[in-house]
This record gives C-alpha cells, sequence and structure tokens, in this order.
C-alpha cells in the first residue's frame, strides 16, 4: 500500500511537471514569435528609411551630372549628400534567444527543426552586423571627403 502510494506520487508529480514544462514551451515560442515580428517590423522600417536614402542619392547624382543644377540647388545638394548615405542599423531582437541560451529552454522545444532554424536565423545577425560595421567606416570616410567638398563649395573666393 505504501508503495503504491509513493508510486502515484511519483506518477502524479511527473505528470505535472510535464504539463508545465509543455506551458513553459508554449510561453517560449509565443515569445520567439513576438521577437520574429518585432524582427519583421524593424526590416520594414529599415527598408523604408534605405529606399528614402537612395532617392536622395539619386537626387545627388542628378545634381552632380549637371553644374547648372548643382550651383542652382546648393542648399538640396548639401542636404541629400548629408542624409542619403545614413543607415539605420538592424536591431534584432534577441531576448527570448538569450533566455533560452542562459537557461537550457532549447530542451523543451520538441521540434528539433524549429529550434535548429531559430538557431541559424540568429547566426546570421553576426553577418550582418560585420557589414553595418565596414558600412560605418566607409560612411566616415565618405563624411570626411564631402566635409571638403562642401567646405570648397562654400569657401570665398571659391567657385
Amino acid at each position: 500500500m505504501l508503495f503504491l502510494a509513493v508510486f502515484l506520487g511519483f506518477l502524479a508529480e511527473n505528470i505535472r511537471e510535464r504539463q508545465f514544462e509543455n506551458h513553459r514551451e508554449l510561453e517560449y515560442i509565443k515569445s520567439l514569435t513576438a521577437d520574429l515580428n518585432d524582427d519583421a517590423h524593424n526590416l520594414d522600417s529599415m527598408m523604408a528609411f534605405e529606399q528614402t536614402g537612395l532617392r536622395q542619392l539619386d537626387t545627388l547624382i542628378s545634381l552632380l551630372d549637371d553644374p547648372g543644377l548643382a550651383k542652382q540647388n546648393g542648399d538640396e545638394m548639401y542636404y541629400v549628400a548629408r542624409q542619403g548615405p545614413r543607415e539605420y542599423p538592424f536591431p534584432v531582437n534577441s531576448r527570448t534567444l538569450d533566455q533560452l541560451k542562459g537557461s537550457g529552454g532549447f530542451l523543451l522545444i520538441k521540434n528539433v527543426d524549429a529550434s535548429n532554424q531559430v538557431i541559424n536565423y540568429y547566426n546570421q545577425y553576426s553577418p550582418i552586423k560585420l557589414l553595418e560595421n565596414n558600412y560605418s567606416l566607409e560612411f566616415d570616410d565618405y563624411k570626411r571627403v564631402a566635409a571638403k567638398i562642401f567646405d570648397d563649395i562654400k569657401a570665398p573666393g571659391k567657385q
């Protein structure tokens, strides 16, 4: 009788723990979905920002192609030269990933393929960050050159 009571207690605890793990798995999946939705929204914002920058750079090229237009639209040329090449870094929301890594929560996700896809998604962020850093360095060089050009244009006695 005592053995049966202990055994049933053990089974009840196992069932309760499995239900708790299933609940945690579902919460992690909901949180990952929210993170990915944030990333999708951020990507949409980033693409809109980049499209505006491309239009501004197209305007700059048009102005630079025609010296008469460039002289007439110096303020606009200066503005698009300053604003066009700016970047909007991609802010990846890795909140849930960090929790999963830190707590061993990946063990709760039963679908191994889904778990691997999540890890692969976040592994792609490192090369993106590297490209952003390279672009930032190039943009710093561009700003130095652009400043010299516009200082030369605005300097008294220069044409």
